[in-house]
């Protein structure tokens, strides 16, 4: 139950890919394909398959390559380093939001909204983007997967704040429209300048 006596104050949620970091999937996707020689249409079956089991944690990275190599019918020699060979070197930190909204802190909580698998989000730690949040909710950790509305609904429980105080920014679109079904102020991200006008109480300014 929501503690009716709490001090309300802005929760800024963010999506870590797409939002803090580039989007790298495509990149990471296509690395993926090259290497085991499968076309993006075999990726694309395999992937909708059986990844949101290694998104939302049900199994571990080592199982899911295994359960490709089943279905492909020959072994993946390098499965344990093809989701990091491209996402370490080509990750960037939009240092400059995290920045900003840092700045803030004394005015509202920074958490993360993110569907992530272990060993990005363990890379991430080691990088130290999650470190000005003060929470972090990670598909792989809760066991929901955006845009599942259970993702949502766990993160409003536990936050212990209404849904309309949630301020939520998202790349995907399919992820905004559930949240905002949620109850979540739920902005799709395009840019920082864009966000920043979504806080006029945080940014009186108008950069």
């Amino acid at each position: 139950m929501m503690n009716v006596n709490a001090i309300v104050r802005p929760v800024i949620a963010l999506d870590i890919g797409g939002v803090v970091i580039p989007y790298l999937d495509d990149i990471i996707d296509g690395y993926i394909q090259r290497t085991i020689g499968i076309d993006k249409s075999t990726f694309d079956t395999l992937w909708s398959r059986h990844a949101p089991n290694l998104v939302t944690g049900r199994v571990s990275e080592f199982e899911f390559w295994r359960t490709l190599e089943s279905e492909l019918g020959r072994p993946i020699p390098t499965a344990g380093e093809l989701f990091m060979k491209q996402y370490a070197p080509n990750l960037r930190i939009n240092t400059e939001l995290l920045e900003i909204l840092s700045s803030y802190k004394d005015r509202l909580d920074l958490v993360v909204f993110s569907n992530s698998i272990v060993p990005y989000s363990a890379y991430n730690r080691t990088m130290g983007i999650y470190d000005i949040f003060d929470r972090v909710f990670l598909s792989e950790e809760i066991g929901y997967m955006k845009p599942d509305p259970s993702f949502y609904d766990y993160t409003i429980r536990e936050l212990d704040v209404k849904p309309d105080q949630i301020i939520f920014f998202d790349d995907r679109q399919a992820n905004v429209d559930v949240a905002r079904d949620a109850g979540l102020q739920a902005h799709r991200y395009t840019s920082n300048k864009a966000l920043l006008r979504r806080l006029p109480s945080l940014n009186p300014r108008g950069i």
